[in-house]
């Protein structure tokens, strides 16, 4: 067989799949998974915000347009979620997006609070 990979389907007759295609395949899935936990994370967000959130739409659309310009900027100095591991390495805990929703949320519940203690202040 080589480098192929026999898959049988119901109808008793095997498919190959060659190696290389498997391989895309199977980084196509992978690919396709990671856009689905963004999509998750972007949904639950919309639901976090719709029922705690006292910021606007167009406020939160700011946060996240100013943490991704920051983030760019700043991300070799302020990686949250890198550690060296004396044995190891350098080891990266937070993807990119983890750290950016972190700084979102972060910047969102300080706005949040500050808007909140103003108006009881009146």
């Amino acid at each position: 067989m080589g480098n192929n990979l026999c898959i049988e389907d119901r109808s008793e007759n095997p498919s190959y799949v060659k190696k290389e295609e498997y391989d895309k395949l199977n980084n196509d899935n992978k690919l396709l998974m990671e856009k689905i936990t963004k999509l998750e994370l972007t949904i639950i967000e919309n639901i976090e915000h719709t029922k705690t959130s006292n910021l606007s739409k167009k406020t939160l659309e700011k946060i996240d347009l100013f943490i991704e310009e920051w983030y760019l900027k700043n991300n070799d100095e302020i990686d949250i979620g890198k550690f060296d591991i004396p044995i190891i390495g350098n080891i990266d805990l937070f993807p990119d997006y983890i750290e950016k929703h972190l700084y979102k949320k972060l910047i969102a519940a300080t706005l949040s609070f500050i808007k909140e203690s103003a108006i009881q202040i009146e």
